[in-house]
């Protein structure tokens, strides 16, 4: 330890009071001592906090608390009325220097004795101050964590209803896998089944159902609005905009990445501690110098990790590994989108900023972070697949390809657009292609499957409640 800057941090503290606080529901703790002088504690409300610290000479006095859901608002008071003279610690860090009884004057305690090492040992000591947030990044970490809680309350409810409609009629193919707006669409077809019944047994299981689709709706309108707020912030803060260019990272992470750093990486040493605070790094055990490298860290930011970890199964997706399962990959591509993060982080404030995104595979980035690739596409393209093969049964038919041949093209004639496409399936007596995203083939299956239910013309045929369910959801 360097005894030189030691001495010279206790000649500069040693006229300063430290103060430990514990903040409560209703009590505030606080324990404040002075270097080579004695201590006190008192137990204040709220309102005797306040005029404690207006009553104290600012300059004379320093104050820590532990990491807690009202540590940043006092902090914020304080450093208003203090000059920037509050610290927030971590609370595991506050608990190991707790070394009385476990009350709040034991707390308070040992968060003075905390801000004590801090300031008067800080080349001995491995302590780091939590960020002071502001109201208006409070504000935003609400938005950023309620659209987590969002998404786990449409997820938990959409499985709930639709396992209550699997125990209700299993002959529908309902599955765990189908979005929020097709499982309110089956709701509403089981509802109108459930009407035609005329059983005065289904009034309150109608009521239930149209009550769970209720619920799920309302949670898709927060979501659009906390999505149309993550817009509001992309365009009011363009730095935003180069963290897109790494692949994997969408606009709900380069958002949630500012918002939670606040655009300032120059606190983290290097990438490497990035990806340590995002969780992206190896738990390590053992005694003996035999040291183990186990699974994943538990530790580290819980909201940047599950962003990022989405996006390390978007880039796993594209790049078409043959493990798709395997998180050994998804990890590696996550430790590799937190140290891009951290790279571009922290050159934001660099006039060459664009000049260090151009490296980056801006085509790529898009590919993985658009909507319609991943997962989503892959279910589209079987759907696609399995109405082509049957269009090719439907086709064995000469009443379905004559009824093809005939209504489709007449129910175009006036889209130009299209009569290229009809035409040649015309004329060469060929099958529209479904895997084709130009081609009509959405309103014409639909429209087709709707026919042969209706007129029952080919009695040959057997349309099973899967297939017109895939139509259905198109």
């Amino acid at each position: 330890m360097n005894t030189n800057s030691t001495q010279t941090s206790k000649s500069i503290y040693s006229e300063k009071y430290f103060c430990g606080i514990d903040l409560a529901s209703k009590v505030i703790q606080v324990s404040v001592t002075k270097p080579g002088e004695g201590s006190f504690d008192k137990a204040l409300s709220k309102d005797e906090f306040t005029k404690f610290i207006k009553a104290n000479n600012p300059e004379d006095y320093i104050y820590g608390m532990e990491a807690c859901g009202d540590s940043n608002y006092w902090a914020e008071l304080i450093n208003t009325l203090c000059n920037d003279k509050a610290f927030i610690f971590p609370a595991n860090k506050c608990r190991s220097y707790n070394h009385g009884c476990k009350d709040d004057r034991g707390d308070a305690r040992g968060v003075r004795d905390l801000l004590l090492t801090y300031f008067l040992s800080p080349d001995a000591s491995t302590i780091h101050p939590c960020v002071i947030r502001d109201r208006q990044n409070r504000e935003d970490m609400a938005l950023l964590k309620s659209y987590g809680d969002n998404q786990s309350d449409i997820t938990r409810n959409v499985r709930r209803l639709i396992a209550f409609l699997k125990e209700q009629d299993a002959t529908l193919c309902y599955s765990y896998s189908m979005s929020p707006e097709s499982t309110i669409k089956a709701a509403t077809e089981y509802i109108k089944k459930l009407n035609k019944e005329e059983s005065q047994n289904n009034s309150f299981l109608i009521s239930d159902i149209q009550t769970q689709s209720a619920i799920i709706a309302m949670l898709l309108k927060r979501r659009s609005n906390i999505l149309m707020g993550f817009l509001k912030y992309f365009e009011s803060h363009s730095e935003c905009q180069y963290f897109m260019a790494i692949p994997g990272v969408g606009l709900l992470l380069a958002v949630g990445t500012h918002i939670i750093t606040q655009g300032d990486f120059t606190r983290f040493k290097n990438a490497r501690s990035f990806a340590a605070y995002t969780g992206f790094t190896p738990a390590h055990s053992g005694t003996g110098g035999k040291n183990k490298i186990a699974h994943m860290s538990n530790n580290g930011n819980p909201v940047l990790k599950t962003l990022i970890y989405e996006g390390a199964n978007a880039c796993t997706i594209l790049q078409k590994h043959k493990n798709k399962k395997d998180k050994r990959v998804k990890i590696s591509y996550g430790r590799q989108i937190a140290i891009d993060l951290w790279k571009i982080g922290i050159n934001l404030k660099n006039p060459d900023i664009k000049e260090i995104v151009s490296h980056y595979d801006a085509e790529l980035a898009f590919k993985i972070t658009e909507k319609n690739t991943s997962t989503k596409l892959c279910k589209f393209k079987s759907k696609c697949n399995k109405a082509n093969k049957t269009f090719e049964r439907l086709s064995s038919t000469p009443a379905v390809t004559s009824w093809c041949q005939n209504n489709l093209l007449e129910q175009h004639k006036q889209d130009s657009t299209l009569s290229p496409y009809l035409a040649e399936f015309k004329n060469k007596n060929q099958l529209i292609d479904l895997s084709n995203p130009e081609g009509p083939f959405r309103r014409q299956s639909a429209t087709l499957v709707a026919y042969l239910v209706e007129h029952n013309e080919v009695q040959e045929l057997e349309i099973n409640d899967l297939e017109r369910l895939d139509f259905g959801e198109w």
